[in-house]
């Protein structure tokens, strides 16, 4: 899960930081299917053990969260804290997957049609993220 932390700090445009994110998310749910779920239950059982997890990507976040603030300096997007910024790509990202039983349901989907979605969502995301930020 570091990998899509590391996405963040490299020096590359926002919007370009957003897709390697996305994307990164993305393989690392199909590497790690049970994550999701792992995280889920975490957030249950021991809430502090996921925590330390999650802190593995403050500097990278902290980066980024700068990068997002000095690109709405420059009015390359609209006003929007960057957490919210964040927890937007990350519930666009880990949706899917936590809940794959009722999207499989809902789109009448085998495994192999689930995985072409998700591999289709993995770039969808990222568009419709940044255009919900574009100025």
């Amino acid at each position: 899960m570091q990998g899509m932390w590391v996405e963040l700090t490299q020096e590359r445009p926002l919007f370009d930081n957003i897709r390697a994110f996305v994307a990164a998310f993305h393989e690392a749910m199909v590497r790690e299917p049970h994550f999701p779920h792992f995280m889920l239950n975490e957030l249950q059982r021991d809430p502090q053990h996921l925590l330390k997890l999650v802190d593995l990507g403050k500097g990278a976040r902290e980066q980024f969260f700068k990068q997002v603030k000095a690109a709405q300096q420059r009015g390359e997007i609209i006003a929007i804290e960057p957490l919210q910024l964040m927890v937007n790509m990350m519930a666009w990202c880990w949706f899917p997957h936590v809940a794959s039983p009722v999207v499989r349901h809902l789109g009448g989907m085998d495994q192999k049609a689930f995985e072409r979605f998700l591999q289709e969502r993995s770039s969808l995301a990222a568009e419709l993220i940044i255009r919900s930020i574009q100025q």
